[in-house]
């Protein structure tokens, strides 16, 4: 079977981000989570900084109570 990197700026229906997500959730320990989506699924650098930046703003947003994320 051969795995073909998706290009930058698709979008995933549901099933197939919820197959990425469990996918890096049951990753082996040995693989970077940064690796597997910049190589398999074609995410740049900058996506990569953007969704670390936004998934810490949310947990800080969770932290005090927020519900609404900007």
């Amino acid at each position: 079977m051969t795995v073909k990197p998706k290009t930058p700026n698709i979008y995933y229906n549901p099933t197939e981000l919820k197959t990425l997500v469990d996918a890096l959730n049951g990753a082996p320990s040995y693989l970077s989570k940064r690796f597997v989506l910049k190589h398999l699924c074609g995410w740049t650098d900058e996506m990569i900084s953007e969704n670390m930046r936004l998934k810490h703003e949310e947990e800080t947003q969770m932290k005090i109570g927020e519900k609404t994320w900007r």
